[in-house]
C-alpha cells in the first residue's frame, strides 16, 4: 500500500473544477435587429393582412433579461438550472 501527503496546493489543483455553461435561448426579442414582436407590430401599424402560421407555439424572451441573467451566472451569484419566461 502507497501513501501519499499532498500539500495544500496540490489538493486545490486536483480539486480544480470545469464549469460549463450551456444556454438554448429562443424566440429572442430585443429593439435591434428583426423579430416576431416586431414584424407584427410593423404591419398591424401599415395595415397590412398578417398570416401567422399556429405551428409554432413559443414565448418571447427579451435579450436585456437573458444579458443579466448570463452575467448573475457569470458572477456566480445566481445557481440557475432551468428559465422559462
Amino acid at each position: 500500500m502507497f501513501m501519499v501527503l499532498l500539500n495544500y496546493e496540490e489538493i486545490k489543483k486536483s480539486l480544480r473544477v470545469v464549469v460549463i455553461f450551456i444556454l438554448r435561448i429562443s424566440w429572442l426579442i430585443s429593439e435591434f435587429g428583426k423579430n416576431f414582436v416586431k414584424t407584427i407590430l410593423f404591419k398591424l401599424r401599415a395595415k397590412n393582412d398578417l398570416r401567422i402560421v399556429d405551428d409554432q407555439i413559443g414565448t418571447p424572451i427579451s435579450s436585456c433579461l437573458v444579458t443579466e441573467i448570463i452575467s448573475l451566472i457569470i458572477l456566480n451569484k445566481i445557481n440557475l438550472k432551468n428559465i422559462s419566461s
